[in-house]
């Protein structure tokens, strides 16, 4: 028997390592908690996001309506600008939360328990629920690929 070790380039090494590691740290968001966070009375739904481990990073106003980007889990940087693989949108003007994952399997997941609560909405864009509408698809933010579910009241 033979062992065949392969060397790989220093970074090449940590790239590989960073990737691994930073996939691992960054916990999955679970449909339940975007339920919880959209059902949260406005005055603390800031705060119920930022208990999940986001950090608000801009707020942006448009025709009137307000919407806080709240970020988790940093991918990369490109020049001053930083990446980050789960962002929440919420829309004050419209009442909604949006997740944006750039993790197609976290994405799958939630998609999964969507389609169990409603079987009848498997595969659609648009589920309508008891309590919430929802929102899949995919979308590109700061030109970067993200899958998205806008959860909204009914």
């Amino acid at each position: 028997m033979t062992l065949r070790f392969t060397i790989l380039p220093l970074p090449l090494l940590i790239f590989a390592f960073h990737l691994s590691t930073a996939k691992a740290q960054c916990p999955t968001v679970a449909l339940n908690t975007l339920q919880v966070i959209q059902n949260t009375s406005d005055d603390q739904k800031e705060n119920k996001i930022l208990e999940e481990g986001f950090d608000l990073r801009q707020s942006i106003t448009q025709k009137g309506a307000v919407t806080h980007v709240y970020t988790r889990c940093w991918l990369t940087s490109q020049g001053q600008k930083d990446f980050y693989s789960q962002k929440i949108f919420w829309n004050q003007g419209d009442d909604s939360i949006k997740l944006a994952l750039s993790d197609q399997t976290q994405f799958q997941t939630i998609r999964q328990s969507l389609d169990e609560r409603h079987p009848s909405g498997a595969g659609a864009t648009v589920i309508v629920g008891k309590m919430y509408k929802y929102y899949l698809g995919s979308e590109k933010i700061d030109g970067l690929d993200y899958y998205t579910l806008t959860v909204a009241k009914k």
